[in-house]
């Protein structure tokens, strides 16, 4: 899946940005669009879940996307991270009282929400509180 933004320059001239999420099961990280979705994801991981709210035009989460593919990739048997897009999916962060992005919300093997962080956090950080879960 590949999300698409715009915002201007300083010169006020439209830039288009895109960020590629795959929903492929095979991939590290998998884009969801709803509640729904997130809800299965849940049920059926067997691993916590790490779930990103973030939106293409962000600084900060573009920051925090390398960090989030390497940790999928390293610890992608004992860990499944999703990203959602705010700016696709409102009604998700509005449900999930996001205020600010990136959030990093941290699921149990059962589903229950164990932590939450808002803005970038390192890897080890993140890692640390995956490993805890």
């Amino acid at each position: 899946m590949i999300f698409t933004a715009f915002k201007k320059d300083k010169n006020n001239r439209r830039k288009e940005m895109t960020m590629k999420v795959s929903n492929a099961p095979d991939t590290a990280i998998r884009g969801i669009r709803s509640s729904s979705e997130l809800t299965e994801v849940l049920r059926s991981a067997g691993v916590p879940v790490l779930v990103d709210f973030w939106a293409p035009w962000c600084g900060p989460c573009r920051m925090v996307t390398p960090v989030l593919e390497q940790i999928a990739s390293d610890m992608k048997d004992r860990v499944v991270v999703v990203k959602v897009n705010v700016d696709e999916s409102p009604r998700m962060a509005e449900e999930f009282q996001i205020r600010s992005i990136p959030t990093l919300l941290y699921y149990d093997a059962h589903g229950n929400l164990r932590h939450r962080s808002a803005g970038v956090d390192t890897r080890a950080s993140i890692t640390q509180w995956l490993n805890s879960l």
